[in-house]
Order: C-alpha cells, then structure tokens, then sequence
C-alpha cells in the first residue's frame, strides 16, 4: 500500500508525517488517504503520535507513525498467567 510505504519513507527520517504530507508523498488525494488512515488507525497498524499546529488549518492536526511495539509485553503476559494458574 503506497501510504505505508510513504508512512515507512518517514518514519526513516525520523519525524512522524500529518495526512497531507502523507497523501503528497504516496501521491493519494486526501479523501482516499482520510479514509484509509482511519481505517489503518482503528485496525492498530498505524497509531496518532501527536499533534501539530500548522498554518493551513485553524485547529492541531495529527501526526501519525507506526506503533511501538514493545518486545517485553509477552514474557511477562506468560508470567503472570504462571502466576495465577500456580495461585488457584
């Protein structure tokens, strides 16, 4: 998909990107990239990180990125489930 492969392409440069950069950079109109990111925002693939002010718009606009992932989260989901089972 060309916006995450330009979400990628930012990502690399290290600032997360709003849906306009975005839609120039994957060359999507804004309404085909408004829709796809909320579909990819509440499917978990890409996450809002902040918000911006910027000049074209009178209220903060959203800068989006991929989600952290964290390596830690299952070993410790599987300790506590040992934890409990041993506890019953």
């Amino acid at each position: 998909m060309a916006l995450l492969a330009a979400l990628e392409h930012f990502n690399q440069e290290g600032h997360p990107p709003t849906m306009r950069e975005l839609a120039h950079r994957a060359r999507v109109s804004l309404k085909d990239t408004r829709n796809s990111l909320n579909g990819l925002v509440r499917a978990g693939h890409v996450e809002i990180r902040a918000f911006k002010r910027v000049t074209y718009r009178n209220r903060p606009v959203a800068l989006y990125g991929f989600p952290l992932v964290l390596e830690e989260t299952a070993p410790a989901a599987h300790t506590l489930a040992a934890a409990i089972d041993t506890w019953r």
